[in-house]
């Protein structure tokens, strides 16, 4: 199986990557490459759902590739909210976190898809404000 990402919603304000349980960092880079084709044609931030539920694990470099990720996101792909992660992922997360502070602040953990709903709706909601 091979990384996916497709529109989560019809209103296009919801991005979603299934992460097979095995896959590689030239599979992360092909998807996000489809990601921001598809956040090209919005004029508006886009919640990412990261579903890692299906027991995805991190290929080797994860730090590494992590922190040049989130150095090339795409400006309209906020916030970034991962879903199902298992404990080692968990780690290089607050690893992450612990170095790069204020540049994770929109990302989130969450145990399932429908936690994802809710706080991409609370976060938009707050956005209005």
């Amino acid at each position: 199986m091979k990384i996916t990402v497709s529109w989560e919603d019809h209103e296009q304000r919801t991005l979603i990557y299934h992460f097979p349980p095995v896959w590689i960092w030239r599979e992360f880079y092909n998807a996000k490459a489809e990601a921001e084709r598809l956040l090209d044609t919005v004029d508006h931030n886009v919640a990412v759902f990261l579903d890692f539920s299906q027991g995805a694990s991190l290929p080797a470099g994860a730090i590494s590739e992590a922190l040049k990720i989130i150095k090339l996101r795409h400006p309209r792909a906020t916030p970034a909210i991962f879903i199902g992660i298992n404990p080692r992922i968990r780690i290089v997360f607050n690893m992450l976190r612990s170095v790069l502070g204020n540049r994770m602040k929109d990302i989130h953990l969450v145990k399932n898809l429908d936690e994802a709903w809710a706080l991409a709706h609370r976060l938009r909601e707050a956005d209005a404000e």
